[in-house]
């Protein structure tokens, strides 16, 4: 015979979902305190029981948002997935509508991510507030393009850099664009460096000392004019922070790029002319000293085929810009300058010979600040001067030993020191005296050559 239910079985289920209904609320009571605490490894257990009862969690985001915005500030690597998952979930929501929590714990998620180095995590964060119409702030954004511009993922920072371009609230600056340009410029990509200059700069972007660098990057003549040496660099040729190729070209007084071509293809590095060298030639020289109580000399009297005999490169041939009133080698320089890279002319008539002489220099320090030839710079540092032939005055045999540079580690150090090195933190605004100086962009072309 089959037993009729106990009148009091409803009474028994009511009192179960009573019993579960307090232990809920005791745990979300006790989520929230540990939330204000600053608890966030409780929290997260907390959160843990109540995943369970998935109706309560999706009824209050905004308790989610504290809690993602908890565990993103705490900083734990092992945790920033939980946050990163449960921002994610709450983005996905059915119509949640974005408030300022939202904006304030994607931004700290995703400096986490970045931070750790979570570059996915950062990235699904990103994908999910853009979907969402969340507004991020620089500082993340520059985080952001720094990360993947590291990994590797130059066109993807690209992307991002432009579709941030088309908000009216957050605007990139010289310092969003920075690792892009210089990791552009590695790779010998000088149109797209141009085009990346002009698309920021018909959005109102600042770029430092940018008229000068955006002439200084014209490619239309690099790619078309042909040299008397054989076939030119490739344009999109290579360069990495690892030490793979110099670009190889040096800037004119005009602002223009021409290329260099070495001596069995050394490195930029290798290119200085020693004092011994210099002595072999038949030249004779004279000495300066510098504040470091150390003493350099330049070329005195030297006809210009004593001269390149000692050359080590071939510059293409551009017009004269009249400096034949400076020295056309030396051996000083100020060690902690920062070298100005200019290729120069030297023409003049002997008048004792009456020969007419060609002598192309590689200088490492500015126009106005160079000691002219035959004297000392008083008081202060001399410069680095390296002598190369000319395209069109060396012979067919010197063509002939004239390569494509190697690497130069020192164009890793220089480039890695002079980028912009400035950590994003959440709510860090970029100061004016940091900005990126464009023409740092331009020494890659010759490194600063150390006497050997």
């Amino acid at each position: 015979m089959a037993s009729t239910p106990s009148a009091s079985t409803p009474q028994v289920a009511t009192a179960a979902s009573s019993s579960r209904l307090d232990g809920r609320a005791e745990i979300l009571t006790l989520l929230e305190t540990s939330i204000v605490r600053r608890e966030a490894s409780q929290a997260l257990a907390c959160f843990d029981r109540l995943q369970q009862q998935t109706e309560a969690m999706q009824n209050d985001p905004a308790l989610l948002q504290r809690l993602a915005l908890l565990v993103a500030k705490r900083g734990d690597k092992r945790e920033i997935p939980r946050a990163v998952q449960i921002l994610r979930n709450v983005l996905a929501t059915p119509g949640f509508v974005v408030d300022d929590y939202t904006q304030l714990a994607s931004i700290y998620v995703m400096d986490a991510c970045l931070r750790l180095e979570r570059l996915q995590d950062a990235l699904q964060v990103y994908e999910a507030a853009i979907a969402s119409d969340v507004l991020l702030d620089l500082p993340v954004y520059d985080a952001l393009v720094r990360a993947l511009v590291d990994a590797g993922r130059v066109d993807e920072a690209e992307a991002i850099l432009k579709s941030t371009m088309t908000q009216n609230d957050v605007k990139p600056t010289e310092r969003t664009f920075a690792p892009i340009l210089v990791a552009i410029m590695q790779r010998c990509q000088y149109e797209e460096v141009t085009a990346l200059l002009d698309h920021g700069r018909s959005n109102g972007v600042d770029f430092s000392r940018e008229v000068c660098a955006a002439r200084e990057l014209k490619m239309a003549k690099l790619e078309s004019q042909s040299t008397a040496y054989g076939a030119a660099l490739p344009v999109n040729g290579s360069f990495s922070f690892d030490g793979s190729t110099d670009c190889g070209f040096a800037i004119t007084p005009e602002n223009d790029a021409v290329k260099i071509r070495t001596l069995g293809g050394r490195s930029m590095s290798q290119l200085a002319v020693s004092k011994l060298e210099f002595d072999v030639t038949g030249c004779t020289a004279f000495n300066c000293s510098q504040p470091n109580n150390e003493s350099y000399y330049a070329n005195e009297f030297c006809t210009g085929t004593q001269m390149l005999t000692a050359a080590k490169c071939v510059i293409e041939d551009f017009g004269s810009d009249a400096s034949e009133h400076l020295a056309m080698w030396s051996n000083g320089g100020d060690p902690d300058m920062t070298p100005e890279i200019r290729a120069v002319k030297h023409a003049w008539l002997d008048s004792s010979s009456n020969e007419a002489y060609v002598v192309y220099a590689v200088h490492t320090m500015g126009v106005d600040s160079e000691p002219s030839y035959g004297s000392c710079n008083p008081g202060g540092y001399g410069s680095l001067v390296v002598p190369c032939s000319g395209t069109r005055g060396a012979s067919a045999e010197v063509l002939a030993v004239m390569t494509q540079p190697v690497a130069s580690p020192w164009v890793t150090t220089w480039l890695k020191t002079y980028q912009s090195t400035t950590e994003s933190t959440v709510g860090q605004t970029s100061s004016e005296g940091a900005g990126f100086d464009l023409l740092l962009l331009i020494p890659i072309a010759f490194a600063a050559l150390m006497v050997a």
